[in-house]
């Protein structure tokens, strides 16, 4: 449920920056590769997730969800509204609500300490920088000497799930051991774009790794391509070819990749105002209102369980 609840606050907060309900972001005819030991293809070609939002007369946003095949599967409808995220879908009776994590709540909200002198630890860094023809390097004892500048204001910073003294400590040990990371990057520009490469070189008792603990690649131009690879975990990339996009990882042997095309159109679409009041809390049902949330999110998503069953059977 916390994974759901997750996606489901990542998908508002990428639909806030949007206008209005009339633009809406499309993503169609998805095609998923597995390996999990075994090589698996789920083509989910004809299926179009179609995101509006847009804010509503109460100063809240608002957020459609469709899924759709040769004809609609199955609608998500959402608000946010003060520190509460409102959800309901096509087919159930009530409005639930979840309470927005903190962090969430906290971000637009967040502002430094005035007792943090920015400046000062910026020319410690820019002074602190390595050149050597294309490549910049910021060395692992600059970093520390900058976070040793941040630590004092940082300690009365307060970050839901995150303890600034163990910040502080872990800062104070790096330098005592004489340890850190050390970044390294190249930037060149391109026809219309740029390559940008950056390395993170893990150093302990002033001895840097022969091999990058993570490494990264960037390009932009017409096309978009990202690249992430972290040492002993795995690695992720993301691509834009056209209207194209394909996300792929791996780690532990195991791998997956999903394409589709993107793309946003005009379209009418009704973002609607929930109702917060009588929004049962999600995570506190009772036995009786999850039976009934269950039962009629089956029937609900009947349609798109049936397209998927068909999806899943078809894969080799």
């Amino acid at each position: 449920m916390k994974k759901i609840l997750a996606l489901l606050i990542a998908l508002m907060m990428l639909a806030l920056p949007m206008a209005s309900a009339e633009t809406v972001f499309t993503f169609a005819d998805p095609v998923l590769k597995l390996n999990m030991g075994e090589e698996q293809t789920i083509d989910l070609t004809g299926l179009e997730l179609v995101l509006a939002a847009g804010e509503l007369d109460n100063d809240s946003i608002g957020l459609k969800l469709s899924i759709n095949g040769e004809e609609p599967l199955f609608c998500l409808k959402a608000m946010v509204i003060d520190n509460q995220l409102i959800l309901t879908a096509d087919g159930l009776s009530n409005t639930y609500f979840v309470v927005l994590p903190e962090r969430v709540q906290n971000i637009q909200n967040f502002e430094l300490p005035e007792n943090i002198d920015l400046e000062a630890v910026i020319d410690t860094v820019v002074n602190g920088i390595e050149m050597d023809g294309d490549t910049i390097r910021v060395p692992y004892n600059v970093i520390n000497d900058a976070l040793s500048q941040l630590v004092p204001a940082l300690k009365d910073v307060e970050i839901p799930g995150v303890d600034m003294n163990d910040f502080a400590d872990n800062v104070n040990k790096l330098i005592e051991s004489n340890s850190g990371i050390t970044l390294e990057g190249t930037y060149n520009e391109t026809d219309g774009g740029m390559d940008v490469a950056a390395k993170a070189f893990l150093v302990q008792n002033g001895e840097a790794s022969a091999d990058p603990a993570f490494n990264l690649t960037l390009s932009l131009g017409e096309n978009i391509s990202l690249t992430i690879d972290v040492a002993d975990v795995g690695s992720f990339s993301f691509s834009v070819v056209g209207d194209q996009v394909t996300i792929a990882a791996s780690a532990e042997g195991q791998s997956f990749s999903l394409t589709g095309k993107v793309g946003t159109r005009e379209e009418d679409v009704a973002v609607e105002n929930l109702d917060a009041v009588n929004a049962l809390d999600l995570q506190n049902l009772t036995d009786e209102e999850q039976e009934q949330l269950g039962s009629e999110l089956m029937n609900a998503a009947d349609g798109l369980i049936t397209y998927f069953s068909s999806a899943m059977g078809d894969a080799a």
